[in-house]
């Protein structure tokens, strides 16, 4: 009987930061996908030959040197280095959906198996480890875990060989995009030095030649140097009703514009948009996501034509007490037929002819450019010119002013400004 990996095992991972920076990061399973279909368990065999197609998402711990070392006199660069898992996880500031606050939320992280390395950590006593200020989340039994220095040094050694090996893209690594707020990462010394940064990927990714290394599309693993118009494909045949033969089909309720899932069940993949003076920020949590250039993304071009980024709907109303800078539930564009179905059923679209002339605005975010339908195999739809401009008359000119930032923001979250992820 073969060993099998069960959700809830710990492993090892690269994870890539914003920076390129590349480190090894201890990682608690909480979901096995192989194919798109969910699984509790995995042979390790299957696992490891046939990689590219299983995902294993987690979250990451929160490890920091043993006082022991410290206190040992071991040299700083790693060598005779133990780690210890506080209780933590890393986290993260997420905004709360329509409302202008933030919340504390795991960070989560998705690889593929190809990618991770088991680990068995040893148990320990945590406060034969840790100073009293860092076990204030160890368990009730004051238990943790402990790895050595050189066993992790090993791993990432090993992910690396297989990258090469196997020819995996640097920028197949999973990427943590948002900074932790409740420890640090990459995994710190006592003297700040970050003994598990994997030097070849960090280097590799910082080179120019780097940045135009494809990444694997978590829907039929193929390689693709541009993710948002490659999926845009995928959900837009998805949509249409032209199913494809792919490892893992698009989502039909809300696909993220990322990884193709949907939306309301896989909240990390949920979009919030706002409009600065420094440019338009875009906010989600979907472990597949990549910088778009909202300047070019949203006008498209004859060779990249998808205009699928997040959009705000001018129809939808400002939660109480909002203002229009403040973050904003996003929309993409390819989903905002669907999103007028749900929410704004009295209008004509050009997925449903009958109904209300739709606002120019919401018109404005939601069709499609025929170059869009031609590149990605679905029919072109005819013009739909049920569209009505909103009158201004009669309005006070508090409420002109208002209108008129409704559309200056609507057209900002659409394009034409820097995009700027969120920190």
């Amino acid at each position: 009987m073969h060993p099998s990996f069960v959700v809830g095992n710990p492993f090892v991972t690269l994870v890539r930061l914003n920076d390129h920076t590349t480190s090894l990061a201890l990682v608690h399973s909480t979901s096995i996908h192989e194919n798109g279909a969910a699984r509790n368990d995995i042979h390790i065999k299957t696992l490891q030959a046939n990689g590219s197609k299983i995902k294993i998402s987690g979250n990451i711990l929160t490890l920091v040197p043993s006082e022991l070392t410290l206190n040992s006199g071991c040299p700083v660069s790693g060598f005779g280095l133990t780690w210890i898992w506080t209780g933590s996880y890393l986290k993260a500031s997420a905004p709360v959906a329509r409302l202008a606050v933030t919340t504390q939320k795991v960070i989560e992280i998705s690889t593929t198996g190809s990618l991770i390395e088991l680990v068995n950590p040893n148990v320990v006593i945590a406060s034969a480890h840790l100073t009293t200020e860092k076990t204030k989340e160890i368990n009730s039994q004051g238990l943790t875990w402990s790895l050595e220095n050189e066993a992790l040094n090993a791993a990432v050694d090993l992910i690396w060989k297989r990258m090469l090996e196997l020819k995996i893209p640097v920028s197949s690594i999973a990427l943590l995009r948002v900074a932790p707020t409740n420890g640090s990462f990459p995994y710190c010394s006592v003297d700040g030095s970050t003994p598990l940064v994997c030097e070849a990927a960090t280097l590799q990714l910082s080179s120019s030649k780097a940045l135009a290394i494809t990444v694997i599309c978590p829907q039929c693993n193929k390689s693709t140097d541009d993710l948002c118009s490659h999926m845009g494909g995928h959900i837009l045949r998805a949509i249409r009703g032209f199913e494809e033969a792919i490892v893992s089909p698009v989502d039909h309720l809300f696909p993220c514009g990322f990884c193709g899932h949907s939306q309301l069940q896989h909240p990390d993949c949920v979009v919030k948009v706002k409009i600065t003076g420094r440019g338009v920020e875009m906010d989600t949590q979907c472990p597949y996501q990549v910088q778009i250039k909202f300047t070019y993304a949203e006008k498209g071009s004859k060779k990249r034509p998808c205009r699928n980024v997040p959009v705000v709907c001018p129809l939808c109303p400002l939660p109480p007490r909002a203002r229009q800078t403040d973050w904003r539930d996003g929309v993409w564009r390819y989903n905002m037929e669907q999103h007028l179905n749900f929410y704004h059923s009295e209008y004509a679209h050009p997925g449903k002819l009958s109904g209300l002339p739709l606002p120019g605005d919401a018109a404005a975010a939601t069709l499609l450019d025929s170059r869009e339908e031609e590149t990605f195999g679905v029919p072109v739809r005819p013009a739909f010119n049920n569209i009505a401009e909103k009158s201004t008359d009669g309005m006070s000119t508090r409420e002109k002013r208002r209108h008129a930032n409704a559309n200056a923001f609507t057209a900002g979250a659409a394009g034409g400004k820097r995009a700027r992820h969120s920190k």
